[in-house]
């Protein structure tokens, strides 16, 4: 359904009702399903009035409405009458699409890598970000990590301008570090991927994925042994599952459950949920699924030294791995078998399995060796990204430095001036007081000469009247003739 609405290329007007009608009816009435199909396959009976490219439409939407591999076919005889480029590219998402939910990895990048520079060329971001994602899970299946993780970081960078996406992109990041046991990383991605999922348009589109993320958080710190974390993470994901989940998370759920109950040794209780997770992949056509369940079982089986039924899950999980060119799970199976054979005393048969576990790990180790190379990539990219975060951040903070260094320099110029400035006011007041005090000074002074000075001129006066007075007094006694009685003594 969801694809058939994102259909993004022009149409013939009776092609884009009938497009619009089909995406409508199969939203509000998904039991027309087959009255669709009908209706499409009766329309490529008549073909007079269609060109090559709306033929190759309706066999796209004709593919829309089947079940996977019979899509495919829908898939291919559109590939192969469809001229316009454009639509070619969204007939090759759609099979890759469908390629990738039978596991068909390898068809999946052969189908898409052709036409993804076209993609990229004339900037067709919705398709662009899609193949990305399929390329980048696609290569994780089969081990290429490396190129796994680059493409998938890829698609999260194009998923941008698409944020409801981000959610399953940051996901299936997530699903990427976990097989190549980067536990912690895994766990970001998943978390990134929770918080937008659970909000706007995000949780329309992928909410119903939230119990499929908290059960792979579940997983990642069962493998970390945080047990405690891991069993709440699975009852959250139970919690939530009550409500929105279908068999297929309920089985995820169940084989998380059994992962972490043969941690705890709780082997009865861990042999119900894998039995659980084991039928419900097979009524799914899971492949994976199935052979990982088997694989655990036989583990369990072994442990509770039931040798028997080991051995029957074992050769089931190997024939499945064979088949659906499963390595490193067709690795863990070889690995129980010398387990299994070690315990039993079967020396020949353990031989033989010892040769098959070499032959797989020296098959696997250019995988491994990407796997590891991948990490190191991841961690230098990391780093690098840090190292550029850091020195951004360094710049920013001497750039606030020199600003506040810059404000500072001017506020204590400022302070300078208005201090100078009242210095120079305080001086030159103080000058003119100084004036003013020397002008009543000098005032003062100037009146004091001239008040001594009049004192001075009396006194001078005066002493001239008494010299006067003196002589004249003088003058009067020489006159005077005193009598000889009078002595003087």
């Amino acid at each position: 359904m969801t694809r058939c609405i994102q259909s993004k290329f022009r149409t013939s007007s009776v092609l884009k009702t009938l497009v619009c009608l089909f995406a409508v009816t199969n939203i509000c009435y998904p039991q027309t399903k087959r009255w669709k199909l009908d209706s499409i396959q009766a329309l490529l009976q008549d073909t007079a009035n269609l060109t090559s490219d709306h033929l190759g439409q309706l066999f796209v939407q004709a593919g829309l409405q089947e079940e996977d591999k019979q899509a495919i076919l829908f898939y291919d005889r559109a590939l192969s009458i469809l001229n316009d480029s454009n639509l070619i590219v969204e007939a090759s998402y759609q099979k890759g699409v469908s390629l990738y939910l039978i596991g068909e990895y390898t068809k999946v990048v052969s189908t898409i890598l052709p036409v993804l520079k076209y993609a990229e060329r004339t900037s067709l971001h919705w398709y662009i970000n899609g193949f990305y994602g399929l390329l980048g899970m696609s290569y994780g299946m089969t081990g290429r990590y490396d190129l796994a993780i680059r493409y998938q970081q890829k698609s999260i960078a194009k998923a941008e301008k698409f944020p409801a996406r981000l959610g399953r992109e940051y996901a299936n990041l997530g699903l990427l570090y976990y097989k190549i046991r980067d536990n912690r990383k895994a766990i970001q991605s998943y978390k990134k991927a929770l918080k937008h999922m659970q909000s706007g348009e995000g949780y329309v589109v992928f909410g119903k994925e939230i119990p499929l993320v908290l059960t792979n958080i579940g997983l990642c710190y069962n493998e970390m042994d945080s047990l405690p974390l891991a069993r709440e993470y699975f009852d959250e994901a139970s919690r939530i599952c009550g409500s929105m989940c279908d068999e297929k998370k309920n089985m995820h759920l169940a084989f998380g459950r059994g992962m972490l109950e043969i941690r705890l040794s709780q082997f009865e209780r861990a042999k119900r949920h894998l039995k659980s997770a084991l039928v419900t992949s097979r009524k799914f056509n899971d492949s994976r699924m199935e052979a990982e369940s088997l694989v655990y079982l036989a583990r369990v089986y072994l442990a509770t030294s039931e040798t028997d039924s080991a051995a029957i899950a074992i050769a089931k999980s190997e024939s499945i791995a064979q088949r659906a060119d499963l390595n490193e799970i067709l690795l863990d199976t070889y690995r129980q078998s010398v387990d299994l054979f070690t315990k039993t005393h079967e020396y020949n048969k353990l031989a033989k399995s010892q040769q098959k576990f070499i032959r797989q790990k020296e098959k696997l180790y250019g995988a491994e060796l990407a796997r590891d190379l991948a990490l190191i990539g991841v961690d230098v990219a990391e780093q690098a990204h840090h190292q550029q975060l850091t020195l951004q951040q360094d710049r920013v903070d001497i750039q606030t430095k020199i600003m506040t260094y810059q404000r500072l320099s001017a506020q204590l110029w400022g302070f300078v001036l208005v201090l100078l400035t009242l210095l120079g006011c305080g001086l030159y007041f103080r000058t003119i007081q100084r004036k003013k005090v020397q002008e009543i000074l000098d005032r003062r002074i100037s009146e004091r000469r001239t008040e001594l000075t009049q004192r001075e001129s009396r006194a001078s006066s005066a002493s001239r009247k008494l010299s006067s007075l003196e002589k004249k007094l003088e003058h009067e006694l020489e006159l005077v003739v005193l009598p000889d009685h009078i002595r003087i003594f």
